[in-house]
């Protein structure tokens, strides 16, 4: 094997706002292990949520940093096989997964078939949700160009999401509800929600929630049937209405923002689901919200919920003609800004944690 270093960004567990970098050599490749050259990945609010719940849902455990007192970021996008210890792969083989805020990963794949791709079965990621632990062949999943790969990697994983919150709620007939109302609307998985309601659920009216700076881009998204911003959200004249039915899912975390909504609507709110941590300055106590218990949506679980009760390729299919929709639509939405180097890499992550990047801008690293 050759001597290859890696680098990797290194957040403090403890307070996620403190970030470093660390360089280090590759150890030696165990038998039937590879060792994947980072491509590029997205970073999005939703890396600011896997850190956020680093603790509470294991994300700190896929890629632990050898200072256990900080951790890696788990990111979405592509890697190259530069070198190999498994006759079942060669070295230029690209695969699209989850991999490490860094520039390498070594994985064990799995035996048997991996025409397709495979599943890492390293030990420290047995217990982890299976959909982090697949890598599918980049020539399977019909990615080419640099703009294309690029906007997969930013949209994908967070559509994901979206696309299972509103089968889910579909499911359970809107819990009687004919609105929903979203908070961080300009967050690009809120955007997947409602692109995902406007489409499958179109009875349901639409409400984002968002920042005073963001209202105009959301309103020209054409999304929602109604954009409010935070400052206006409890006013009655202009704000939510307390005597219609609502579901609420939040994207922000503001604890305020959620007990507000809360308290506001009274028995109108039907169900109230927590998703992202958007506003990670904001996240605070709820013990005393009134209403319904939020609930929190964790979408490994959703998806092997559907897997279960469809099958893969139904599961596949559904979600993949969505996700092509959804992608042509953001084409036209989004600026992909091309970051590259641990530094910009290191001071986008602190520039997405403090709210910095617009809601139109689309950040892709090139390692």
């Amino acid at each position: 094997m050759e001597d290859y270093q890696q680098w990797n960004i290194l957040v403090d567990k403890t307070n996620i706002a403190r970030a470093s970098i660390e360089i280090s050599d590759l150890p030696e490749l165990e038998e039937d292990q590879i060792l994947l050259k980072i491509d590029g990945y997205a970073l999005t609010a939703n890396n600011i949520s896997y850190a956020s719940a680093g603790d509470m849902m294991g994300y700190w455990n896929f890629f632990p940093a050898q200072d256990r007192t900080n951790g890696i970021v788990p990111v979405w996008g592509y890697a190259t096989i530069v070198e190999t210890a498994n006759l079942e792969f060669e070295v230029g083989m690209r695969f699209y997964g989850f991999y490490p805020m860094g520039s390498h990963v070594i994985v064990t794949p799995n035996e048997g078939d991996t025409s397709s791709g495979f599943v890492d079965i390293a030990q420290h990621r047995a217990e982890m949700a299976p959909i982090y632990n697949h890598y599918h062949k980049v020539s399977d999943t019909h990615i080419g160009d640099h703009e294309t790969e690029a906007l997969r990697a930013i949209v994908q994983p967070l559509f994901m999401t979206s696309f299972l919150i509103e089968h889910q709620f579909r499911n359970e007939t809107w819990f009687d509800a004919q609105n929903i109302v979203i908070t961080s609307a300009s967050s690009k998985t809120a955007m997947a929600l409602a692109y995902m309601v406007r489409g499958e659920s179109e009875d349901i009216r639409r409400i984002g929630i968002t920042s005073a700076a963001n209202r105009d881009f959301i309103t020209e998204s054409d999304l929602y049937d109604e954009v409010i911003t935070y400052d206006d959200m409890l006013d009655t004249d202009i704000g939510l209405d307390p005597e219609e039915n609502i579901v609420l899912v939040d994207f922000a975390g503001s604890a305020k923002t959620l007990c507000d909504i809360h308290k506001h609507m009274g028995d109108n709110l039907k169900f109230s689901s927590r998703i992202g941590l958007t506003h990670v300055a904001e996240v605070g106590d709820i013990d005393d919200i009134v209403g319904p218990k939020p609930v929190f949506f964790f979408a490994p679980a959703a998806a092997q919920e559907f897997i279960h009760s469809f099958g893969q390729a139904e599961f596949d299919a559904q979600s993949g003609r969505a996700l092509y929709g959804f992608m042509d639509y953001m084409a036209g939405q989004l600026d992909i800004i091309t970051i590259d180097g641990p530094e910009h890499v290191k001071q986008s992550y602190e520039q997405l944690l403090q709210g910095k990047i617009s809601a139109n801008q689309g950040l892709y690293v090139v390692v």
